[in-house]
Formats: C-alpha cells, sequence, structure tokens
C-alpha cells in the first residue's frame, strides 16, 4: 500500500520509480519485467497444444508478427476486418511461423484473441517467440 506521500512524490517524479524502455514503471521492489517472464505470461498450457495471446491489427499495410508487446504476441493483418477475412489470416500467419494447425478461441470480433497452436508445446512456442524479437 502506497501512503500519500509516497503517492506525491512518485506523481512528482521524485519517488523510487524506475523506468526502463519496454516496461511499465516498477518500484523499487519489485524486479523488472524480463523477456522470459513476458513470453511465459502470453503462452499457456492445454491438453491439445498451447494457447497464445495475440493482439491482432486487422486492415494493415503487410501481414507480420511484429513481436511480444505487454502479455501479447502482436501480429499485423493486411485482410480486412470484416468476414472474418482478419482471422483467418492471423491463423495462416500463426500456423507458418509455428509449423502447428491454429485454431481461435476465443476474441473472434475483438482485438485480443486466444488461439490454441495443436501438437505444440510451451517451450516451442517460447523458443520461436524469442527469436522473433532477436
Amino acid at each position: 500500500m502506497v501512503d500519500n506521500e509516497s503517492a506525491r512524490r512518485i506523481m512528482a517524479g521524485e519517488g523510487s520509480v524506475k523506468q526502463t524502455s519496454h516496461q511499465s514503471p516498477v518500484t523499487s521492489h519489485q524486479s523488472p519485467v524480463t523477456m522470459a517472464d513476458r513470453i511465459g505470461q502470453m503462452i499457456r498450457g492445454h491438453p491439445h497444444g498451447v494457447i497464445l495471446t495475440v493482439q491482432v491489427t486487422a486492415g494493415a499495410s503487410r501481414t507480420e508478427i511484429v513481436g511480444p508487446h505487454g502479455t501479447y504476441l502482436r501480429v499485423r493483418v493486411a485482410a480486412p476486418p470484416t468476414a472474418g477475412w482478419a482471422n483467418l489470416a492471423t491463423r495462416r500467419v500463426l500456423s507458418e511461423a509455428f509449423g502447428c494447425r491454429v485454431d481461435l478461441l476465443s476474441g473472434a470480433r475483438i482485438r485480443i484473441k486466444r488461439m490454441l497452436l495443436r501438437g505444440t508445446d510451451r517451450d516451442s512456442v517460447a523458443e520461436i517467440i524469442s527469436s522473433l524479437t532477436r
């Protein structure tokens, strides 16, 4: 819990808040979030493979996997966000990148989606996502 004086100092930039690039502010008692932590938050185990949380931008100039962004894997697709075209394009680009079948679990009409990567494991997915950020 933060008292009023600590909150005032933090808001004024006098407190013990550390700001690093690509990360949210962390107080001195928290350790910074590492890339491995963020990747671990975006993938979850499933009996049929791995669930990956993605943030999709439809109607982009090109189709590509941008990389991790917070607790999501950012994906841009050129397909329009109508009639399921963007979802199909997202499934295809992820299938090519991870070498497996991809199903949409949730988020058919919103940007944040949960995708099931069938027949793969967390370590393989984490390794591929890590290679995207280099």
